[in-house]
């Protein structure tokens, strides 16, 4: 489920998108803490109120999960080689109006999608660790 997370031109099967999913949502996450612990120190040392830091806060963490969930999608169908392919640039599109609505939570749904699509290859192989040792 959890083979190969940093492998974006891997074909993954339905189990193993959603645990790219869940892993990326939770390195999400943790980029947004270690973001916003010192800028939120720095906020109030500044004597912003905690309305106008919480504020700031949603703010930042909006933007950063646009960029992410976008980057991420686009480095996908870079890996795999999908810019001809109508639905990978749909759901590139895709990804950039949830992840604007829903943040990261819903914006790497598409990315998770994505992840699972072939790659344009004369093959279509699998992950290496996806072969059972006997």
């Amino acid at each position: 489920m959890f083979k190969n997370l940093f492998d974006l031109s891997c074909k993954r099967t339905p189990l193993q998108a959603v645990g790219f999913y869940i892993a990326y949502l939770i390195l999400l996450m943790a980029i947004l803490v270690v973001l916003g612990i010192p800028i939120g120190l720095v906020l109030t040392a500044a004597g912003y109120e905690v309305d106008e830091i919480r504020g700031k806060g949603m703010l930042m963490g909006a933007v950063v999960a646009l960029f992410v969930c976008v980057g991420l999608s686009i480095a996908i169908i870079r890996k795999k080689r999908l810019f001809s392919s109508f639905l990978a640039i749909l759901l590139l599109l895709f990804s950039f109006i949830v992840a604007s609505f829903g943040g990261g939570l819903l914006g790497l749904i598409p990315a998770s999608i994505l992840s699972a699509m072939s790659p344009r290859q004369k093959t279509n192989e699998r992950c290496p660790l996806d072969v059972q040792s006997n």
